[in-house]
């Protein structure tokens, strides 16, 4: 083999060693409080928590914005915009050098604490607010969607149904009208709990993260949740989720990285309606260690291909899939 030919391997195999390392992208200065917001934007990432955004690219932070208020969710239209809710109302963003600019609502209070966002399968813009329920943005106008309030969460699944999560329940948008679920329900229209923290729509289904108990609405048969009581302890709060292919799913908690083998079925485990997890080995913990993370608070996650996207309160971590923290299970 030529000298040549030797040059080239070596410089494939650098550029393919290049390719899958780990990434981390740390922050001049900590955010203030750990991350509500994870998005993909203009070739980058959005990071922020309390006040604070960043946009980053190329491994780097490149620039920063103060908000009116902490930052509570956001989500990216069609056309690039990005579309924030805070605690001093909604705020758009349509460049990376523009300045954020506070949207009105057609509420009494004109800029309410906004909580939550989605887009629906046409692309509108739905809004959650704490105290005047939820508005949908048709065109250029808004209207009023669901009188409910407070709401905790709004989420768009893979079928299309938008999902609102509030202090009295979960909502279905049904084409007859809303659909709701809570612990009042009757036959497949219960819920452990009506305090619906977080919504997170995967592929395979719904998650509802409540403030005591976990239900998963299998996407092909919504009305037959699966339940299990919390993960580790009670009160241990899950932040986000995200599916890891072939081997089942990783939850940001309160207690730090949660894997999650596979979903619990009733059947196997003896029928109990508060199944805790950690008792039939389906979830175990991950050290900040086994994942090369700091020890902080991972609160946002995120997968793009076999890349799994991890962020805290310092900056973005990039790791390859699987992770190397689940080859021995």
């Amino acid at each position: 083999m030529t000298s040549r030919a030797l040059l080239w391997i070596a410089l494939l195999v650098m550029a393919g060693c290049r390719t899958t390392q780990p990434v981390t992208v740390t922050l001049p200065a900590s955010l203030p409080e750990p991350p509500t917001v994870l998005l993909p934007w203009h070739d980058g990432w959005l990071l922020g928590g309390g006040k604070v955004l960043w946009w980053l690219r190329d491994k780097r932070p490149i620039h920063r914005w103060i908000l009116p208020a902490a930052v509570q969710g956001g989500v990216v239209d069609p056309e690039g915009v990005l579309w924030l809710g805070t605690g001093a109302g909604l705020v758009r963003l349509t460049a990376p050098a523009a300045r954020p600019e506070r949207v009105p609502l057609p509420a009494l209070d004109r800029f309410p604490s906004v909580t939550a966002l989605t887009l629906d399968a046409q692309q509108r813009l739905w809004v959650g607010t704490a105290h005047h329920g939820v508005f949908l943005r048709a065109d250029t106008s808004w209207r009023p969607a669901l009188a409910a309030a407070p709401v905790y969460a709004l989420t768009t699944t893979a079928d299309g149904t938008v999902w609102v999560g509030t202090g009295i329940g979960l909502f279905r948008q049904t084409p007859d009208g809303w659909l709701v679920y809570s612990e009042e329900g009757t036959a497949n229209h219960g819920l452990p709990d009506n305090i619906v923290e977080r919504l997170v729509a995967l592929p395979e289904g719904l998650w509802v993260i409540m403030s005591e108990a976990v239900s998963f609405f299998p996407i092909d048969a919504t009305d037959h949740p699966v339940e299990f009581a919390y993960l580790g302890h009670p009160g241990n709060r899950i932040h986000d989720v995200v599916d890891l292919p072939g081997s089942g799913y990783l939850l940001a908690t309160d207690d730090g990285l949660v894997w999650l083998r596979e979903l619990p079925h009733f059947e196997a485990h003896g029928g109990l309606r508060e199944l805790r997890v950690m008792e039939y080995d389906l979830a175990r913990p991950l050290s900040p260690a086994s994942l090369a993370l700091p020890d902080e608070p991972i609160t946002r996650l995120d997968r793009r291909g076999n890349w799994l996207y991890l962020a805290g309160p310092s900056g973005l971590f990039r790791r390859l899939l699987p992770p190397a923290a689940l080859a021995h299970r």
